[in-house]
This record gives structure tokens, C-alpha cells and sequence, in this order.
């Protein structure tokens, strides 16, 4: 997911023409997808209620509906992040209503409404709580949530947890979403001038002041373990000032104007976390409705107009994108000929790449070759399978690249076909000569390749036509079965 948080600061500003040129590039940067967050709010920390407030910050439904179709329109995939702000200013992680079942159920009128809209809309995912750290331990009023949720709306879902409280120990209910979603404002370093291999090396170990050691990778990686769910960071972001590496979730941690720590701690996020299978990818905090935020003198989280805007282009461009697109073997094989096995590999991305290429049968490794391509080039090696000492049976061939060290995008490093090692003259692959085998030579009995009614897998002799020599294989192991 290369993905980005917009907000709208007022109503209606997901409805104007600066947004539309905003969100517009946005895409350009090859941003795939794209968080419009509504905020909803309580009056006061303690406070049961959740209200909507077009006098503050509340999107209106026909702005929020105007930011979707936009989003669609542009090609990019849509979340929705219904959020609670507080509005005396306190942090919605720390909220202590009252009466908290009176709470949950105004939350949950709240997020159905734009599950409501989400399934309407055509949104692809939805954010059913973020940052609601206090709340967390209330684990059935949780799940009435996701099964209210569930009810309206048919995409995706996740929460968004605080970077310090995302663990099975603090939630509980993981298990009935889709996702693990995490608010990813992790502390790196203890430094006001890192280096951008300092600052990746920080996120499997840690040197900031009260964090010392930790490895907030492979914290990840365990939750990803112990839940199954993939993890997708549902907010990350740093502020272009010095030190921001120390405490992202701080909107001013020195007030001194630094533009390339804020795009140093882009890089390294980028590339601690590109390229890993159980990691979906990241939705960056913030971009502004209007177009010319951000800029050279801004020290706010936008990445607009800033080095940071370059690092993601550079890197949503998928600068190193390698692709196995084909893989084609014979379904049926015997050991009267060894098969032929054809692979296709593609270089998708926009620089020459060196790479190796294996191909197993099961585990074991039939073909290895090293390839390099120019961008944009493929090319497909051909090689003899020999079968000698393989037992009959079903096989899996798996062609595939190791990911390349900036690859975001690895769905694709690999293909897979399945085979049948057997008699010859199974024509059907069932592990018997029989009958039915018969059957099928004789409905393609002379013909030849280029003719509707060839099969190949009657072709028993390989000599491209189907005749009395193939039936006479056939019946030479008429009746045999693979034991």
C-alpha cells in the first residue's frame, strides 16, 4: 500500500478545486492509496458524547463523498478514517468518559455512520478506532463495534493503534479484523543529527532515551506472528524539524526548521519495511488539501513540496521491480521424455538489475541462472528437466527472484504450476492406464498439432501427431497403476 493521510481542516475543504489539485498530485507521486479522515468530538476527556462539528472540523457527508469519487476517479483506492478529537485539546488516547457503555454506544452510531457510507461509496477499507488507547482493555465492546461494522460494510477493516500500545497484551481482538493496524510514531535515535543509515538501523535497535535496545521491527514482526493479521501502518510522519526522529508524535520537538531529517526518516522507514511479506505498506502523515503546503520553510509534518515528497517519489515509482510472468511445463510427464521447462522473467522497474532465478520441484532445486535486464526488458530461459531419479507423483514448479533490496511490490517474484510425473500412456494424470485413457487417445486418435481436437498429453511418443504408435504405448502399460 503506498498510501497517504489527508485531512480536511474545515467542512467543506475536501469540496474545492484546491483539493482536487492536491489529491491529483498526490497520485502523481504513484500513491496507490489514500486515508480521508472525519473527525467527530467530545466536548471534554470525560464526556459520553460524540458529536459531529461543522463549526470545528467535521468534513461534511457531501465534501467527504466529493474526496471518494475524486480518489476513484484519479485510480487510487480509498480508506476512511472516522477519528474522535477531543475538543478542550486533550489527546484521545487518554479519554475516561463517564459512563463508559453510554460511550460505546454513541461510537458506535458514530463509525456505523461511515460504514454506511464507506458501502455506499464503494470505499475499500475502514479504520474502526485509532488511538483509543484507554478504551483498548474493553475488549466485547470492541467486538460489538467490528460486528456492527460487519454488518454495513463489505471492504476491509483494521484499527489504528498507538505505536505503544498495538501488542496482544494491550488488544485483544485483533482476531476479528483484517488487519493490524499501527500509528507508527515509533522513537529512533538520541540525536538531532542522525544519519540515514543511523536512523534505519534504529528501528531494530533503538537509542532513544527511555527506549534504549528496543527492536521495534521485529516487535512488529512478533504481532504479525501471534495474530496472523498482516500490518499496515495506518499513520506514520515526522516533522520537518531537527530531532523529530526522537519523538515523531511531537508536532514541535525543537522548533528548529530541518527539511532533511524529516526526509532521512522517510528513506529509512521506506527501507526497513520495504520488501517484507507480512508488511502491507504505509499511509504517510499528512498531506494538506492545498497544493502549495508545505514548501522550504515549513516545519509541519507535510512532506508537500519538500525532500520528503522526493523520497516518496522516488521510491512509489518502484525504482527496483523484478517479476516472474511466466512459467509453462508439459501437465503430464513421463520417463520416456524429460520435459522442457520455459520461464519469463521481467524487469519492471526503472534501472538494470542482476538477479538470480531458481526453479524447485517440491524442495528440490531443478534449474538456477543469473539474469540481468535493462528496464523494462524480460526474457525467458528454457532448460531440460531431467527426471531421473524423481518419484512419480504430483509436483509443484516454483520459479522465483529473491526480493531486490528497494522492491516494494514482491507479490509477483514468483509463479507456480503443477505437474504429474506417471505412467506412460496416463493421459488423464489419474496415475492409471486405463480405460478412460484409451477413451481420450481415441477422440484425438490422428490428429496433430495446430488441430482443435490434439492432445498433447495422447501425443504419448511426442511426435506431434496422434496415432497407432501412441495407442501401442498405451497399451504396453495398460492396466499398471503408480503404487
Amino acid at each position: 500500500m503506498k498510501g497517504m493521510t489527508v485531512n480536511a481542516w474545515s467542512a467543506e475543504a475536501y469540496n474545492t478545486t484546491d483539493f482536487d489539485q492536491s489529491v491529483t498530485n498526490l497520485r502523481g507521486l504513484n500513491a496507490t492509496w489514500v486515508t480521508f479522515t472525519v473527525f467527530w468530538f467530545m466536548d471534554n476527556s470525560s464526556d459520553n458524547r460524540i458529536q459531529q462539528r461543522l463549526d470545528l472540523y467535521s468534513a461534511s457527508d457531501s465534501s467527504l463523498i466529493h474526496a471518494v469519487e475524486k480518489a476513484h476517479q484519479i485510480g487510487m483506492m480509498v480508506v476512511l478514517k472516522p477519528m474522535v478529537d477531543v475538543a478542550d485539546g486533550s489527546w484521545r488516547g487518554t479519554i475516561s468518559p463517564t459512563n463508559w457503555t453510554l460511550w460505546f454506544q454513541n461510537y458506535r452510531y458514530f463509525v456505523d455512520y461511515y460504514a454506511n457510507i464507506s458501502q455506499m461509496n464503494n470505499v475499500e477499507m475502514l479504520v474502526v478506532g485509532t488511538e483509543l488507547r484507554s478504551s483498548q482493555s474493553l475488549t466485547s465492546n470492541w467486538r460489538s463495534v467490528i460486528s456492527e461494522v460487519r454488518a454495513r460494510f463489505s471492504g476491509n477493516i483494521t484499527y489504528a493503534a498507538n505505536w505503544d500500545s498495538y501488542g496482544t497484551g494491550s488488544i485483544a481482538f485483533w482476531d476479528a479484523l483484517d488487519y493490524v493496524g499501527v500509528d507508527a510514531y515509533f522513537p529512533l535515535t538520541n540525536s538531532y543529527n542522525p544519519t540515514e543509515t543511523q536512523l534505519k538501523n534504529a528501528w531494530s535497535y533503538c537509542t532513544t532515551s527511555g527506549y534504549v535496545g528496543r527492536n521495534w521491527t521485529q516487535e512488529i514482526y512478533t504481532t504479525y506472528l501471534q495474530t496472523g493479521k498482516k500490518v499496515v501502518f495506518t499513520e506514520i510522519g515526522y516533522t520537518s524539524q531537527n530531532g523529530t526522529n526522537m519523538q515523531p508524535y511531537n508536532w514541535n520537538p525543537s522548533g528548529v526548521l530541518d527539511l532533511q531529517e524529516q526526509a532521512d526518516c522517510y528513506q529509512a522507514a521506506i527501507e526497513a519495511f520495504m520488501g517484507r511479506s507480512w508488511f502491507l505498506g504505509w499511509f504517510w502523515w499528512t498531506w494538506e488539501t492545498n497544493p502549495n503546503a508545505g514548501g522550504s520553510l515549513d516545519k509541519d509534518y507535510p512532506p508537500q513540496n519538500k525532500p520528503a515528497q522526493d523520497i516518496l517519489n522516488q521510491y512509489y515509482h518502484d525504482p527496483q521491480n523484478i517479476a516472474v510472468t511466466d512459467l509453462e511445463c508439459a501437465e503430464i510427464l513421463t520417463e520416456a521424455h524429460s520435459p522442457y521447462v520455459n520461464v519469463t522473467a521481467a524487469n519492471q522497474g526503472t534501472q538494470i538489475e542482476t538477479f538470480n532465478l531458481t526453479v524447485f520441484a517440491n524442495s528440490t532445486l531443478i534449474h538456477s541462472e543469473t539474469l540481468t535486464l535493462i528496464p523494462a526488458a524480460n526474457q525467458t530461459i528454457t532448460f531440460l528437466w531431467n527426471l531421473t531419479g524423481f518419484a512419480k507423483g504430483k509436483y509443484i514448479l516454483n520459479a522465483s527472484i529473491p526480493p531486490l533490496a528497494l522492491e516494494t511490490n514482491t507479490s509477483d517474484n514468483s509463479l507456480q504450476v503443477t505437474v504429474t510425473f506417471t505412467l506412460q500412456g496416463d493421459i488423464n494424470g489419474d496415475m492409471t492406464v486405463d480405460i478412460y485413457d484409451a477413451v481420450l487417445l481415441a477422440g484425438s486418435f490422428m490428429k496433430s498439432v495446430g488441430d482443435p481436437k490434439y492432445n498433447p498429453n495422447a501425443d504419448i511418443n511426442g511426435d506431434g501427431i496422434v496415432d497407432i504408435y501412441d495407442a501401442i504405448l498405451l497399451a504396453t502399460n495398460y492396466g499398471k497403476s503408480v503404487t
